[in-house]
């Protein structure tokens, strides 16, 4: 129940944020929250139950009142019915939440405390820093995927050779969020389908891997001995490794990627994470014998808060990404390997 809440709330989220949220009736909201249900049990694997949502989904949107001040958006929204975007976040949306030399000066200061804090992580048997991460939340919509993004972002920024992987792969977002061509991405190669293929970011030594083909058996092919020295070697060649997982409440998949990974990071949104939902995620990585580094806690109201400190920083003029420019981090090209 509380995953599927967390797809419901993904999916008003989302049309709340997008210009048909206007003043509508009970059955435009009920056309949302079936929107969101079938999506649901399409990502749980249940054909029966996502086919009944779609279809009342259709019949609600059919019923609903034409109120919309844009009929084109409108069209499009009817017409792009089987399109799992439309209950994602807007993915123009979240590629602005991407750390550039252009985000203000306070967010780019947080990633780098969070930086430093991850830095100084160890492992679970104390014998090194931390240099392999997987980020995972408590359910969806938590903004995993763009923390897991900043994080790598913020190491390259530093010089520091860094690879983001999709492991998220019942529900990938990176390809669309960093508008990457190739759809050849980690299931095919851990499952031997087509060489690697990654693509790199312009001006940052930050090298991203699609999730690539939606598999029948995630959880096995995660689990696959494969994927964990594929793993081990990126740990060899890049100096941090950002793995982006699917919510550890919801499916077994990061659980599985707990075990092979230096350290695992936890997103929790504000005002939208539950302390039970926490409590459980948190425990879900200690029974794999996981390296829990931290929870960081995502979409703070920082004017709602009753403390805080205020400093300007600007007329000192920091530098940020010692010499690269990083000015369209959507720039990306194309490379492979066996």
């Amino acid at each position: 129940d509380a995953d599927l809440k967390g797809f419901i709330a993904e999916g008003v989220q989302t049309i709340q944020n997008r210009r048909y949220a206007l003043p509508a009736g009970v059955r435009y909201e009920q056309c949302v929250v079936d929107f969101a249900l079938a999506r649901a049990f399409e990502y749980t694997g249940d054909a029966e139950k996502f086919a009944a949502y779609n279809a009342k989904f259709e019949a609600e949107l059919k019923a609903v009142p034409p109120h919309l001040e844009d009929s084109e958006y409108r069209n499009s929204i009817e017409n792009g019915i089987n399109n799992r975007d439309i209950v994602r976040d807007d993915v123009s949306v979240n590629r602005k939440r991407l750390l550039t030399n252009d985000t203000p000066f306070a967010t780019k200061e947080a990633y780098v405390k969070l930086r430093t804090s991850l830095m100084f992580c160890m492992t679970s048997d104390k014998t090194r820093p931390c240099k392999v991460f997987a980020v995972t939340s408590a359910k969806p919509a938590e903004g995993k995927s763009i923390m897991a993004s900043n994080i790598a972002i913020s190491y390259a920024m530093l010089g520091k050779k860094t690879i983001l992987i999709d492991a998220d792969v019942r529900k990938p977002t990176m390809r669309k969020l960093w508008n990457i061509s190739s759809n050849v991405g980690l299931c095919d190669f851990i499952a031997r389908i087509k060489p690697l293929e990654m693509a790199k970011v312009a001006d940052i030594p930050l090298w991203i891997v699609g999730a690539g083909t939606i598999p029948p058996n995630p959880s096995e092919l995660l689990s696959s001995d494969r994927m964990k020295r594929f793993i081990e070697e990126c740990s060899k060649v890049y100096d941090y490794v950002i793995i982006d997982t699917p919510p550890i409440n919801t499916v077994a998949d990061a659980q599985i990627i707990s075990t092979f990974v230096d350290g695992m990071v936890l997103v929790a949104r504000s005002g939208y994470t539950t302390a039970d939902e926490l409590k459980v995620a948190i425990e879900a990585v200690g029974r794999a014998g996981g390296n829990m580094c931290g929870v960081v806690m995502n979409g703070m109201n920082m004017k709602s808060m009753k403390y805080s400190y205020k400093y300007k920083y600007g007329k000192y003029g920091y530098g940020y990404g010692d010499g690269y420019s990083y000015g369209n981090p959507y720039d990306t090209k194309r490379s492979s390997s066996k």
